[in-house]
């Protein structure tokens, strides 16, 4: 497998090491460079993974049990001894399970729940941040990134899983919390919330029954498997994610909604739409896409934006710009055509960028500056993806190959803040349309997920007086507007075959703003 990331020799501590998705994450940290500290509390596990991930004369297997402060802190200990500095990555994949009615759980299973999955992540965290921090004092440091394993059920609740459930959402928080406190020293906290993966864990606490009727219900048809979450967790530890803060990114396969391996720079020539390419993240998108071996067709209402975009862009010739109205579903289905008939085949990855605002109290507006922001930004997300849809479905020659779309929403449809309803609805909109898309298309090969940007340096955000923008970063845990280019990392991640267990997720790249 290709290495995607260069994590240049840092040292990453992984709880759960011996299995499951902790084995998963072992595996991919190596290959992406790291100096793995593979951790369990059955040593023959984690000295299996040791033997299994490449590289293993660089890595170390230790026993840890993640309740006993003192088992954590000699852990650490030893870590800093034979590899010469703590840990800068953690990924807390420790945990155990079991399935009962709430009315029967005894108090000591819900204690060793609580212990393992909540309690065990809190020592752990706090003894590598308090590691990393003194390392930090000493040489001026290292920004550390943690990404805790969660579950869906932390979110959506599970019948006959009240304590497992309580565990898991309380890791959320947690979570939130950390990044929060955590961000202004340079580490960066997230989680990842799988939904029903083959791993030891489910083999043990789900029938075949029980496993039968999630495949019926999840819109990808089947369990992730424990690699596909690794890919999301090693993403959130690389600088690929870094204005990702207290993000709890759900890796369901769309539950919870109602191969071959290419590399990561390597979409192999595919088709790529993207809206709203003349600028801002639109623009950061098409470069990135283009770096990874798309063929890109640049789309905005200014030809002209969509035409500078193009000569910036590695390789132009191998693109097009086209104008286009995304209100007008004769002009998308035009464009669409204009792709198909330019570069043989339609779009199979659609980035939906295009988007307006405007300020104004909501009693104040006028009914013009309303249907003006929701007709681009949720109808017109609605034309495009729907007649994306329509034409990759109806092209014999690429029915193998599946589609993805990402739409590009806010946290503000989340958040919900003052000063412009009509901006914060139709984000909210995109939410809800991105999750039905996700449920309904799924079956057809087509994954489809929303980023949710915060505070961003692009030119909506450009009217910003030098006043607002303070006051803005205060409220930003990382103290600092984003860049176009960290929200393009996420989206072309989502456009890949690494997030292929996605689908209706809505990902935070916030900086940790109203997480």
């Amino acid at each position: 497998m290709p290495s995607a990331y260069s994590f240049n020799g840092r040292v990453a501590l992984v709880t759960g090491g011996g299995s499951g998705i902790g084995r998963a994450a072992c595996q991919l940290l190596a290959r992406d460079g790291a100096r793995v500290v593979v951790t369990d509390s059955n040593l023959k596990g984690a000295e299996e993974t040791l033997q299994l991930i490449p590289g293993s004369g660089h890595h170390l297997a230790l026993q840890m049990d993640v309740t006993q402060k003192d088992a954590v802190k000699a852990v650490i200990a030893v870590v800093r001894e034979k590899l010469g500095a703590p840990p800068s990555l953690l990924v807390n994949s420790a945990g155990i399970a079991s399935l009962q009615p709430f009315v029967e759980v005894k108090e000591d299973h819900l204690n060793a729940i609580i212990d393992v999955n909540l309690k065990g992540i809190f020592l752990v965290t706090q003894a590598v941040t308090k590691a990393l921090l003194e390392k930090k004092q000493e040489t001026e440091g290292e920004t550390g990134a943690v990404v805790n394993i969660a579950s869906i059920c932390g979110k959506k609740g599970l019948k006959y899983a009240s304590h497992y459930s309580a565990s898991k959402g309380a890791v959320i928080s947690l979570t939130k919390t950390c990044a929060a406190e955590l961000a202004g020293e340079g580490i960066r906290v997230n989680c990842v919330l799988p939904g029903l993966t083959v791993t030891p864990l489910t083999q043990a606490e789900s029938s075949e029954e029980d496993v039968k009727s999630y495949e019926t219900r999840n819109p990808l048809g089947r369990l992730a498997r424990p690699e596909e979450v690794a890919e999301v967790v090693v993403f959130l530890l690389s600088g690929r994610s870094s204005y990702m803060v207290g993000a709890c990114v759900e890796v369901t396969g769309g539950t919870g909604i109602l191969g071959s391996v290419m590399s990561l720079h390597d979409f192999n020539g595919r088709v790529a739409l993207v809206t709203g390419g003349g600028s801002g993240i639109g623009r950061a998108t098409c470069f990135q896409l283009a770096k990874s071996g798309a063929r890109v067709v640049v789309t905005d209402i200014s030809l002209m934006a969509a035409q500078r975009t193009l000569r910036l862009m590695p390789g132009s010739g191998r693109h097009l710009a086209l104008q286009m109205d995304v209100t007008q579903l004769p002009a998308v289905e035009g464009v669409i055509a204009a792709a198909r008939e330019q570069l043989g085949e339609p779009p199979s990855l659609l980035v939906n960028s295009a988007g307006i605002t405007g300020g104004a109290a909501c009693h104040l507006m006028d009914e013009e500056a309303f249907d003006s922001v929701i007709d681009v930004n949720l109808k017109g997300t609605f034309l495009v993806s729907q007649a994306f849809t329509r034409a990759l479905l109806e092209e014999p020659s690429i029915g193998n190959c599946r589609g993805t779309i990402v739409n590009v929403s806010s946290i503000e449809g989340k958040a919900g803040p003052p000063g412009h309803c009509h901006y914060t609805a139709s984000k909210g909109g995109v939410n809800t349309l991105t999750k039905t898309c996700a449920a309904e298309l799924a079956k057809m090969g087509v994954r489809v997920n929303a980023v949710l940007p915060g505070a961003i340096n692009t030119p909506l955000n450009a009217r910003l007086t030098p006043e607002d923008r303070k006051s803005v970063n205060a409220k930003i845990p990382l103290g600092r507007f984003g860049r176009a280019e960290e929200v393009a990392e996420v989206v072309v991640f989502l456009l890949s075959w690494r997030s292929s267990y996605m689908t209706g997720a809505c990902v935070e790249v916030t900086g940790g703003l109203w997480m």
